[in-house]
């Protein structure tokens, strides 16, 4: 029921599940259980619709024949990442701070065309270097957004985390000709939403999964790096609200928990019968249900704020961060040794990764005032938000933010060395970039920011 449940939610909800249904099992006269009968994950016009280099080519354990000036080797590729490592041809990326353990399942036997091969390896390294990065910038100066469908990844994640899934190994995804890396087909949920094959408790409601790098090994804290960045957590916990509702009607009374559990009780009783396990079809069930009543309010509470979200995300950490309280009357950075980075991105660069990518690396840097690696002054904060200068004329190479003050509903910015009344700064927010209608004061219903540099009035 598990798995059924998460592959038609990620249908619902503009993902990629595959489609299934249950069998019972007769063989030479013998009933011998009750299965999930389920399409596999493969490259086909009803499943992962992209290229298919196995139809194109005459012998598919020979693609060296495949030319790459003359043909478009820049898809028509299905990948799973898993440790597993058991596909014909795979190999393993390296950021430098974990690495992504890849097979190739489509087309099996990549590695008899060398050229493709290393087109693969090179486009997975430079999207993992850009999830890894500081800036979420691969070294050729490229977002992540720029290899990867985002909503995918969202996608991807809310799924394994609204189910509960460990999430350790089947995760698949597919790149077309022409196209970005697509997350999915989910696969493989026997281990979650309290399941038994996990341990006899089914683990905790009130914990991440694919987020928390389960097994403590460096390859699977991949989701993790997503979690850490505003950009995508500000897209993830926008689309939990949107299709809460959806996920919460499979569990309502009369919904499709009640309904397959009466479709398959007579089915699974006599499973039960053929493989006695140390709980019953019906009290899987009810703690499934269980697990659910208690994992909804939990993931609620999570999701109550995008900074919120990326502190549970990262998890627990010991640092000496100053606080500042956005309500309060004024809040002063000066030069303390670290900084409310959290809402200063949440709440001044928002979620639009075009307005320059301000990483906490180089906010931090920018505020404090340290010299980047290069021996090069940094670039200002603001110029990351807003593409603007307070200072045209280079004068003030060490300029810096002291404060962030509140007035009247928008939000001052302090400099130091003090600019007196040569600029104003603002803040602006909305909550449509399509839509725009730019306006300030803020308030709780925009999603985008952008500080606004201008003159005083004169009288």
């Amino acid at each position: 029921m598990r798995n059924k449940l998460a592959y038609d939610f990620a249908n619902a909800i503009g993902s990629l599940g595959m489609d299934s249904t249950w069998v019972q099992c007769v063989l030479n006269g013998e009933f011998v259980g009750t299965y999930q009968f389920s399409e596999h994950v493969r490259v086909g016009s009803k499943r992962v619709d992209i290229f298919d280099w196995e139809e194109a080519v005459e012998d598919k354990t020979d693609l060296y024949g495949i030319d790459p000036e003359t043909e478009d080797i820049s898809g028509g590729y299905l990948f799973e990442f898993s440790t597993e490592m058991d596909e014909l041809t795979k190999f393993t990326t390296n950021s430098g701070k974990l690495s992504l353990p890849t097979m190739v399942s489509s087309p099996e036997y990549l590695y008899t065309n060398p050229a493709m091969l290393q087109y693969c390896k090179n486009f997975l390294q430079n999207y993992w270097d850009a999830c890894t990065s500081a800036d979420r910038h691969s070294k050729e100066g490229r977002h992540y957004s720029e290899y990867c469908d985002v909503d995918s990844m969202v996608h991807f994640f809310l799924v394994e985390e609204l189910f509960a899934d460990a999430c350790i190994k089947s995760r698949f995804a597919y790149l077309d000709r022409g196209g970005k890396l697509t997350w999915g087909p989910v696969w493989d949920f026997d281990w979650g939403m309290g399941s038994i094959a996990q341990d006899n408790t089914g683990g905790t409601p009130k914990a991440w999964y694919c987020a928390s790098g389960v097994t403590g090994s460096k390859e699977y804290s991949m989701f993790k790096e997503w979690g850490s960045d505003f950009y995508f957590c500000t897209k993830l916990q926008k689309r939990y609200w949107e299709v809460r509702d959806q996920y919460l009607e499979a569990f309502r009374e009369g919904g499709l928990i009640d309904q397959y559990e009466a479709y398959l009780a007579e089915a699974c009783a006599a499973n039960d019968a053929r493989w006695p396990r140390s709980r019953s079809f019906a009290q899987d069930v009810a703690v499934m249900r269980n697990f659910f009543n208690t994992r909804i309010g939990w993931l609620d509470a999570q999701f109550g704020s995008v900074p919120g979200l990326v502190e549970s995300l990262r998890g627990p950490r010991q640092t000496n961060q100053s606080s500042w309280d956005p309500d309060a009357e004024s809040g002063a950075i000066g030069e303390a040794p670290s900084l409310p980075l959290e809402w200063v991105r949440a709440a001044l660069v928002g979620a639009d990764p075009t307005f320059g990518y301000a990483s906490a690396a180089r906010l931090k840097a920018a505020v404090t005032n340290t010299p980047s690696a290069w021996g090069k002054a940094t670039p200002l904060w603001h110029d990351w938000v807003a593409g603007t200068d307070p200072d045209p004329a280079g004068t003030n190479a060490t300029l810096r933010i002291t404060e962030i003050v509140p007035v009247e509903g928008a939000v001052r910015l302090g400099w130091a060395p003090d600019l007196g009344e040569r600029r104003v700064y603002t803040v602006w927010g909305c909550a449509d970039l399509a839509a725009g209608n730019w306006h300030s004061p803020t308030n709780s219903a925009d999603r985008f920011f952008k500080v606004k540099v201008s003159l005083p009035p004169t009288d």
